[in-house]
């Protein structure tokens, strides 16, 4: 029976000539005034308990998973190309490398960016050939970005000992280095500074944007053939297809 009360269920069972001896709710709770199931304040405790047990639990596993070293593994020489992915996930040479040749040849690891090497920074012979001799590692929590980053860096330290063996000196590493970087940075500069003279009053003649598209079509396959990152699709461009083979 629905009832307000356990009162008004005996008064309603005896309008009906039922004399009832004793009333039970029907969820357990209460039957004559005894408590029956579990007291809310002991609820409250179970639930506060096991709130502080997950949060130990917690901590130890993750106390136990920060000391435990992640494997490193070696990164294998990868030929300076363009990083693709998010470039700030590579971070700063200084976090990535601990010795100075390895962090002055991060600064040409990817081919047609800018760079500053003043020669006052430039490391000595004993650098490079600490360098050589220290291996390059990663762990598979970082990023891929930061892995060929890292991988680029142990190829420039294979070609300088080729290129040592091969009788040349440090001073003259350097400054091929510094002169493959210039070279791909103007190559990339060039063609920008003529995509842009074919984009002068490209946006009313059909013919003048399919030139300005074909070519940098052309430049970018160009620059992805050297490892250098391409050029960027102007907005005038946008609506263009490309019409040339390869």
């Amino acid at each position: 029976m629905n009832a307000e009360s356990r009162e008004a269920v005996f008064a309603e069972l005896r309008k009906q000539g039922i004399k009832a001896i004793k009333v039970v709710a029907a969820d357990g709770s209460k039957a004559n005034g005894e408590i029956r199931g579990v007291r809310k304040r002991v609820v409250v405790l179970f639930v506060g308990c096991a709130v502080v047990l997950t949060g130990v639990a917690v901590f130890i596993l993750t106390s136990r998973s920060s000391t435990v070293a992640l494997p490193k593994n070696a990164a294998q020489p990868l030929p300076r190309q363009e990083i693709v992915g998010d470039r700030s996930r590579i971070g700063k040479p200084d976090e990535l490398f601990v010795l100075k040749a390895e962090r002055f040849l991060a600064r040409f690891a990817e081919p047609g960016r800018s760079f500053d090497a003043p020669e006052s920074e430039w490391p000595s012979k004993a650098d490079f050939e600490a360098a050589v001799r220290n291996q390059i590692t990663f762990t598979a929590a970082e990023f891929t970005e930061r892995i060929d980053f890292k991988r680029m860096v142990s190829w420039l330290k294979v070609e300088y000992v080729n290129y040592i063996r091969g009788g040349g000196y440090v001073s003259g590493y350097i400054k091929d280095l510094i002169k493959r970087q210039q070279m791909e940075i103007g190559k990339r500069e060039e063609h920008e500074r003529h995509l842009q003279k074919l984009l002068v009053n490209v946006k009313s003649d059909h013919k003048k944007q399919r030139e300005a598209y074909d070519y940098w079509l052309k430049a970018n396959a160009q620059l992805q053939s050297m490892g250098i990152y391409q050029l960027t699709l102007p907005y005038a461009l946008q609506g263009c297809q490309g019409s040339v083979g390869f």
